[in-house]
């Protein structure tokens, strides 16, 4: 069903984190699907920041000021390619835990069916720090940025530079298990793509009352996280990509997909300090005991070496 209100369409699902747990992935393998409408921004963060102006000031926080949408005529219009599809979409991973979103959600869109997708906290507040540093913006050693998170978040660096805060999921969902009926949320784990992604998408789709046989394309993983060998090399091409990326739809496809993969083959994924996830493990372990009641589902594996 389509939910409408006085100004327009509004999507009836919405992918709502977490942050570097595959939902960049899961957008497009979703927009295949030919009862599925996908917004075409695939993060347009509107009910994190709806009526609001944004002035967040980390390394590469500009674009996200400049890009978020704010008002829900804007919004309204990423939707305006919908034709007969039954599920309408957006992923915004700043959904999960900003403040004020389950509230808006709740209020523009009280009957919408919400995804989450959680990934071991330790593991995907490494993947963030990678990203960051894969895109030339995180100049410091993952357990300096740790030790600064809290300065960081306190003088206005946008949330994705929380690479604790955004791991603590139990507390995040709590507003949306108050807000909406327990059959409107479906909570996944990142370990589910991995084991079962095929199994996991037929969830998904039955999920969101559309034909679960369809197989969809899961060969390309995207928004994949490592340590560029070469970063100016890295760096370039990372600006070139932005660049062409404004010139859409102008820029052909086949350009934008060279510059990317050339830029994945330059990556490797460093492995994690021992140390530094001992005491990870430390700072999650509460909350992930507390999921593991809210998602019926055993975690101890997250708390393991």
């Amino acid at each position: 069903m389509q939910y409408l209100n006085r100004v327009g369409l509004l999507p009836n699902f919405l992918i709502i984190g977490a942050m570097k747990a595959g939902t960049t992935s899961l957008h497009y393998y979703l927009n295949q699907h030919p009862e599925i409408f996908m917004c075409p921004r695939t993060e347009p963060r509107f009910f994190s920041f709806e009526g609001e102006k944004l002035f967040f000031c980390g390394p590469g926080d500009k674009l996200i000021n400049k890009q978020a949408i704010t008002s829900l005529a804007a919004y309204k219009k990423l939707f305006c390619g919908v034709q007969k599809e039954k599920a309408i979409g957006e992923k915004s991973p700043s959904y999960l835990h900003m403040p004020k979103a389950a509230e808006r959600i709740k209020h523009h869109i009280p009957n919408a069916k919400l995804i989450a997708v959680l990934r071991n906290p330790i593991d995907r507040a490494f993947s963030a720090f990678l990203m960051h540093t894969r895109n030339g913006n995180e100049k410091l050693s993952f357990e300096r940025a740790l030790e600064l998170e809290e300065y960081r978040l306190k003088n206005n660096w946008s949330w994705g530079w929380g690479y604790m805060h955004l791991g603590f999921y139990a507390k995040h969902l709590d507003p949306y298990l108050t807000l909406f009926d327990q059959s409107k949320i479906l909570i996944l784990l990142y370990d589910d793509f991995l084991v079962s992604p095929q199994a996991t998408l037929n969830k998904i789709f039955r999920f969101l009352e559309v034909n679960e046989d369809y197989l969809p394309n899961m060969n390309y993983k995207h928004n994949i996280s490592g340590m560029p060998s070469v970063r100016i090399l890295h760096r370039s091409l990372f600006n070139l990509k932005n660049s062409i990326r404004f010139m859409q739809p102008y820029a052909p496809r086949l350009m934008k997909d060279v510059l990317r993969n050339i830029q994945r083959r330059g990556l490797y994924k460093p492995n994690l300090n021992h140390e530094t996830r001992k005491k990870l493990r430390c700072v999650f372990e509460k909350d992930i005991l507390e999921l593991e009641k809210i998602i019926k589902r055993d975690l101890s594996i997250w708390l393991k070496d």
